[in-house]
This record gives structure tokens, C-alpha cells and sequence, in this order.
């Protein structure tokens, strides 16, 4: 009664850890589907397995978030592949859906590779509510080489529209794209406690990710025991120049490092031994570079990499 009452001014509504939900969570967010103020809905450490998950997913159009964090919530392949139809059909254009910001789906050990493919291809969709996200958080989420690759290589494809068109034994794909990366306003990437990935991983998937999107200034690695401190330090270059000024007068990476580097060294011989950046745990966070600076950019240990806790 609270929740739809047209006086209510509620902005931020968060479960945790709570059990019994049942039929209470219908009546809850039917509640909440009138709560026009709401911009953060996060639902933590709570089974959403069985129909809970869809009486989520079915209010999520009805909505006006900007954040949605679905973390340790027992959700099925079936209600993560409903999820994503449901953002699917959310439009920037309904007065009642804006767009999302930040999406946090960690701790969900069933984002196989067809639940990513499924993820990518609600991403492409022009009236998807995920178009302008900023921040995608996907921590302990059992990604495999597989999954990161489907990620990476949607993140870095161009936003364009795909029809398929079949003829006998003949299939024609035809593609249009605009020339901008999927999701230019993403900023923040977070993998972190993914196990599985490796080096390989990060030559191959990350890396790419990071150079054809050069808006993405923190990537965080923490937990993923199987990249070497050489690739984190790779990663930590290309994260550095995606913070400098220098991206912005078309400079090359190799380049614009080698000048990055000169300062370091003038700083370092100036102020007497105090280098200008930071290695701690065998992460590198660097700061912005050029007078004004930037946000950091980290890969490994945490940092502004991953929202705070």
C-alpha cells in the first residue's frame, strides 16, 4: 500500500537474504510496479528459483531503473532466458522505462554460453533497456573461455541490424551496421572471480574488447588466479591509455604509452625516486594522465574496477 501510494517517493529497494518469499513476492512487486520514483531495485543472497524469478522479470518494463543487481539468486537458465526478454522489450521510449545503467548479475554460475549468446543479442536490440549501460558486473558467474569470447566479441562488433534469410540448404546473412561499438557508453567491466579465465583469454578476448572500445576505463580481474602478473600489466597499459587525453588526438596506444612513460620517468627524476604509479598485490591502478586526469583504470585487485560493497 506504501509502495503504490502516488505520494511515495522511494528510490532505492533492496532485498536481501530473504526467505518464505512466496506468493508475498507477487504481492510485493506488484506493489512496487507503481512506485514511480523507484531508480535501484537489488535483489541479494534471495532464492529466485521457480516462478519467483518471472514475477521479477514480469515487473522489470513497469520500472523506471537505472540499476538492477540480481546477485546469488538460484535463477534458472529458464528464468535468466525471461529476464532477458523482458529487458529486451523494455524501450527508452515508454515514460515508465528508463534505460539502464548498471546491470550486476554475479554469482550465478548457469551464464553458459547460450545464456551469453541470448545476452548479446538483447544487447544488439534498439529498444533494449541495456543499450546505454555503464557498468556490467558479471563476478563468479563460471565464465569459460567460451562465454567471455561471445561477450567480448559482442562488445566489440558494431551496433547494426541482422536478418537471415533462407533458401533451400542456403542460408544469406546481410548486415547493416551504423559504425559505433555495442554499448559506446560502457565504461566499467567487471569478470572478476571467474576462474576460468587465463592468458589466453586476455590476448584473445579482453584485450581486443579494450582497444576497440576505447570509453572502457576500469576492467576488473580480482580472483582470476590463472592471468600473469605480464598480461594484468598489459591490461593495465591499454586501460591507461583509454584514461589519457591522448586517445582523443588519434594518437596510437604504442605511442601515446611511450609518451605516458616519459612523463613517469621526468616525474620520477623530479620528485627524486617517486615513481607516479602504483603496484600493489599485483594489481596496477593508474591514475589520469595530462593535467586533469581521469577515472583509474584497474585489473586485479579490486579498485574502482568493482561498485563498492
Amino acid at each position: 500500500r506504501f509502495l503504490s501510494h502516488k505520494h511515495s517517493n522511494l528510490i532505492k529497494f533492496k532485498l536481501h537474504s530473504c526467505t518464505c518469499l512466496e506468493s508475498g513476492l507477487a504481492v510485493l512487486f506488484l506493489g512496487l510496479q507503481h512506485a514511480k520514483c523507484i531508480d535501484s531495485l537489488a535483489i541479494e543472497s534471495t532464492n529466485l528459483g521457480g516462478y519467483a524469478s518471472d514475477m521479477v522479470a514480469a515487473s522489470l518494463p513497469l520500472l523506471p531503473l537505472s540499476s538492477l543487481q540480481l546477485k546469488s539468486t538460484n535463477m534458472s537458465q529458464t528464468g535468466f532466458a525471461f529476464l532477458l526478454e523482458t529487458m529486451e522489450r523494455c524501450s527508452h521510449h515508454n515514460q515508465n522505462s528508463a534505460r539502464l545503467k548498471t546491470l550486476d548479475l554475479s554469482q550465478h554460475a548457469n551464464i553458459l554460453p547460450e545464456m551469453m549468446t541470448r545476452f548479446v543479442q538483447c544487447l544488439r536490440q534498439p529498444k533494449s533497456s541495456m543499450n546505454g549501460l555503464e557498468r556490467l558486473i558479471l563476478e563468479d558467474c563460471g565464465l569459460d573461455k567460451h562465454s567471455l569470447k561471445i561477450l567480448c566479441q559482442g562488445l566489440t562488433s558494431t551496433m547494426g541490424t541482422h536478418s537471415n534469410t533462407t533458401s533451400g540448404s542456403t542460408t544469406t546473412t546481410t548486415s547493416s551496421s551504423s559504425g559505433h561499438t555495442l554499448l559506446p557508453a560502457l565504461k566499467h567491466i567487471s569478470v572478476s572471480h571467474n576462474a576460468a579465465i587465463n592468458d589466453k583469454c586476455v590476448t584473445q578476448y579482453l584485450q581486443p574488447l579494450l582497444k576497440a572500445n576505447t570509453n572502457i576505463i576500469t576492467l576488473s580481474v580480482e580472483g582470476c588466479p590463472k592471468i600473469s602478473t605480464a598480461k594484468r600489466k598489459q591490461l593495465s597499459d591499454m586501460l591507461r591509455y583509454n584514461n589519457s587525453f591522448l586517445k582523443t588526438m588519434g594518437f596510437s596506444t604504442e605511442f601515446s604509452l611511450a609518451i605516458l612513460e616519459s612523463v613517469d620517468m621526468i616525474e620520477t627524476m623530479t620528485k627524486g625516486g617517486g615513481g607516479s604509479s602504483n603496484t600493489t598485490n599485483n594489481a596496477t591502478t593508474n591514475k589520469g594522465e595530462g593535467g586533469g586526469g581521469g577515472s583509474s583504470g584497474t585489473t586485479g585487485g579490486g579498485g574502482s574496477g568493482s561498485p563498492s560493497r
